[in-house]
């Protein structure tokens, strides 16, 4: 008589294997500008035995909270809070595999933002400081938001929620009369600060803790458009902005990004400079005005790899940049730098028959005998793109495609050196509409 034994167990991935593959797969998801790619992740996902049973716990890896005038919005958001944390058994929710919180005013403020009741942005806070939350990353993006308004309860777990050590990314950005202590007791890696404005007053969660006995930050990467003082970018209280000091919070910075938006925010920018002259790899400088004069020497920074220049709001018609021009001929050679991208943007249409043909602007030859001097003997890749308004002063649909077809290789023609060049990747893109 055979006898029928037990199925064979099927092979099962360990956990930390498919948390990864799922990762992975979410990033793609992420990713809306990449349509086939969402559509085929997404239908992967759903399909795939192996991670059906995990998939749907782990696509709530970001969690997004946006302000709405409904009157329904406290509703939606209580039940939000109940797939996070169900009140009845908080651990059975979502609460542990959520990895980023963003909280998006993309409006102006109204009665469910600056609510003194225990719900809405309130209860939604509570329960990652109360479940044992996994947070990694918190993103807090307002428009104009008035941190006096917020109500004390949301003010006090707004600060726990960005000191949870967890935390190795903070992004805040348009929040009004916001403490200049509020960074004090954080520990993570990678800060953004703008559109900010601080009100210089202690608040009362920072006056409880110790500085002395808290660490300073010790960023890795760091954006800023100078909204937010310098001195206070900091755990452990103000730090004297001196060259190589050892209390700054910049000395181990590995990439920094920079907004200029006026000659003071230049000043500012230079302080966070001089510390970071050993550390810095990657740096990115938008230009809000063609007006501003950029003293910023690159060649100082041995082992910076990667530069973005973005210059932005230029009149198409009269293109100079003189920051761009300054930083791009450094008074010492950057040996180090292997990638440049140049970016311009702007507001004003560009019309070929009433503006300077792209490819006859004197600015192009300028830029192509820096980069083609021992000046940057690593260089390999130069991308160049401009993005702008397009009047093409025609009727016809296409007319505005020929004219980026026919660009290109003119503007190519501007850059001899590089364009010819057996070691540089010279790229250039026009986009506009």
């Amino acid at each position: 008589m055979h006898r029928q034994g037990r199925p064979p167990k099927r092979n099962r991935f360990p956990p930390d294997i498919t948390a990864r593959i799922i990762d992975v797969l979410g990033e793609g998801l992420l990713d809306l500008a990449n349509l086939d790619c969402l559509k085929a992740l997404a239908k992967c996902l759903l399909v795939s035995r192996t991670f059906c049973h995990h998939s749907r716990r782990h696509l709530f890896r970001s969690v997004r909270l946006k302000d709405s005038p409904q009157k329904t919005f406290f509703d939606r958001v209580a039940l939000l809070r109940e797939i996070i944390a169900p009140r009845s058994n908080p651990h059975s929710g979502i609460i542990s595999y959520i990895k980023v919180f963003r909280v998006d005013i993309s409006r102006q403020p109204g009665p469910t933002l600056y609510t003194k009741k225990d719900e809405g942005l309130a209860i939604i806070l509570e329960a990652f400081l109360l479940f044992g939350s996994r947070l990694e990353e918190f993103n807090f993006v307002g428009l104009g938001v008035d941190w006096h308004k917020l109500g004390r309860t949301v003010q006090e777990r707004l600060c726990s929620i960005i000191r949870t050590p967890s935390l190795s990314v903070i992004h805040l950005a348009g929040l009004d009369g916001v403490p200049t202590s509020i960074l004090t007791g954080i520990t993570c890696k990678k800060l953004s600060l703008c559109r900010l404005k601080t009100d210089n007053i202690l608040h009362e969660a920072a006056s409880n803790l110790e500085w002395a006995n808290i660490p300073q930050l010790r960023l890795e990467y760091f954006n800023t458009d100078n909204t937010f003082p310098l001195k206070y970018v900091s755990s452990n209280g103000p730090w004297t902005d001196l060259p190589n000091n050892p209390t700054s919070p910049f000395a181990c910075l590995k990439k920094l990004a920079l907004k200029i938006n006026s000659q003071q925010h230049h000043q500012e920018s230079l302080k966070v400079l001089l510390g970071v002259k050993s550390s810095l790899q990657e740096m990115e400088i938008v230009l809000t005005s063609n007006g501003i004069t950029a003293a910023i020497d690159i060649g100082q920074f041995p082992r910076l790899q990667k530069l973005r220049l973005q210059q932005q709001n230029i009149d198409i018609s009269y293109i100079f940049f003189p920051a761009v021009i300054r930083i791009l001929n450094p008074a010492t050679p950057c040996i180090s730098l292997k990638q440049l991208d140049l970016r311009f943007t702007s507001h004003y249409s560009y019309s070929p028959t009433a503006c300077t043909p792209l490819h006859r602007m004197t600015v192009w030859p300028r830029i192509d005998a820096f980069l083609s001097t021992p000046q940057f003997p690593s260089l390999n890749r130069v991308r160049l793109l401009l993005d702008f308004g397009i009047s093409s002063g025609h009727r016809r649909p296409l007319a505005s495609t020929d004219l980026l077809l026919n660009e290109v290789p003119r503007l190519r023609e501007s850059f001899p050196m590089l364009s010819y060049s057996d070691s540089v990747e010279f790229t250039v893109e026009i986009c506009g509409g």
